[in-house]
């Protein structure tokens, strides 16, 4: 009988991170804050009524609804046919590959890749928004959610 396999997932992670390979806690810390951030999100998103399902055209769909807001965050709140915020690309900066398309393709082609690109998943875009924040940062789009829909 392997003890290991038998313990929750969350004591499997501390044992192979913190024991096994040991980490930056910082770097845990903030990914202990994601997994909590991102399920807030989504439980908020279905509390409200929005469906998780494929039909993204939905006007009811989570993962549109989602993206959508973290989009809005991103680029505070401002229409990109008003362009594309400071603080959008500070943000869009933290990421390798964004940094790499902006040098080889210039920045236009590196914004149109993260915010637009279809052919990266919709999960994968809500995942990626949320890990590119600080945790600071997603306090505040969780804030910004409660306030937008009127969440206690």
């Amino acid at each position: 009988m392997n003890i290991y396999n038998n313990l929750p997932d969350d004591l499997q992670f501390l044992i192979v991170n913190k024991i096994i390979y040991k980490q930056n806690s910082n770097l845990l810390k903030d990914i202990v804050n994601y997994k909590k951030t991102k399920d807030i999100i989504f439980n908020k998103y279905s509390n409200i009524g929005f469906e998780f399902s494929e039909n993204y055209s939905n006007d009811f769909n989570a993962y549109a609804s989602i993206e959508n807001d973290l989009f809005s965050y991103f680029n505070d709140n401002m229409s990109t046919e008003l362009g594309i915020s400071n603080n959008n690309k500070i943000k869009m900066e933290k990421i390798l590959a964004y940094k790499i398309i902006k040098n080889i393709k210039g920045e236009y082609n590196a914004i149109n890749n993260f915010h637009f690109n279809p052919n990266i998943y919709i999960i994968s875009r809500i995942n990626r928004y949320i890990a590119t924040l600080t945790p600071k940062e997603r306090n505040q789009f969780i804030n910004e959610i409660n306030n937008m829909y009127k969440i206690k």
